[in-house]
């Protein structure tokens, strides 16, 4: 799995080359409080912290137009906590991996291109990677209302969830731009995780990093 490089982003807030309308960048991350989700206010305050290109533009959203391409090329729906981080960050060069968004220019940014033909038969959608060729994945239709992230192992086993990261996506981000700022305990500090998330252990028990 291709994972991103820092270098210029080609997201523009004025159309694609087939002229389609993409919605407009935040402006200056102050402007995160219009964001109508608390937790994902928390997450772009601190992807204005995140280590990142210095030329990196603001965060620009998914039109409805690219979630159903994606929507199409995965062959199901997407889950709606997803469908709220593309609209408000649609692909971004944070994390150790980046950020990845639907229908978007940079291919290794791409959710499209991240999938493996395994995963879409799984119906896992990654939504990041690590840096060292893994990614995290959401299942498209989650067990319960929850929509837990969970770690993928590539180059070890790429058809088996390795274990949950996050009871949610707004979750996942939180402890991903705070680990890439350099703050430690996630994904293996028992107590680290379950003081800030709680209920990743309802979600799914048998499969919690410090479980083995």
């Amino acid at each position: 799995m291709a994972t991103g490089s820092w270098g210029s982003d080609p997201h523009s807030s004025s159309g694609d080359a087939t002229g389609t309308y993409r919605r407009p960048a935040i402006q200056h991350f102050d402007e995160v409080r219009e964001v109508n989700d608390v937790d994902l206010q928390e997450v772009l305050a601190l992807l204005a912290r995140a280590p990142k290109p210095p030329e990196a533009p603001l965060p620009t959203g998914a039109n409805p137009g690219q979630i159903a391409s994606l929507e199409r090329n995965l062959g199901h729906p997407i889950p709606a906590g997803l469908r709220r981080w593309l609209s408000v960050c649609n692909g971004y060069m944070a994390g150790p991996g980046g950020l990845y968004g639907a229908e978007v220019d940079r291919a290794s940014l791409d959710i499209n291109q991240a999938s493996w033909p395994e995963w879409r038969a799984l119906g896992w959608i990654p939504i990041a990677g690590d840096g060292n060729g893994n990614a995290y994945v959401v299942p498209a239709l989650p067990q319960k209302d929850d929509e837990p992230v969970y770690f993928v192992d590539c180059a070890g086993d790429p058809s088996s969830l390795a274990y949950i990261v996050a009871s949610s996506i707004p979750q996942f981000l939180t402890f991903l731009l705070r680990r890439d700022m350099g703050e430690p305990g996630w994904p293996f500090d028992r107590d680290y995780v379950l003081d800030r998330d709680p209920l990743i252990a309802d979600v799914d028990a048998d499969r919690l990093p410090w479980a083995g």
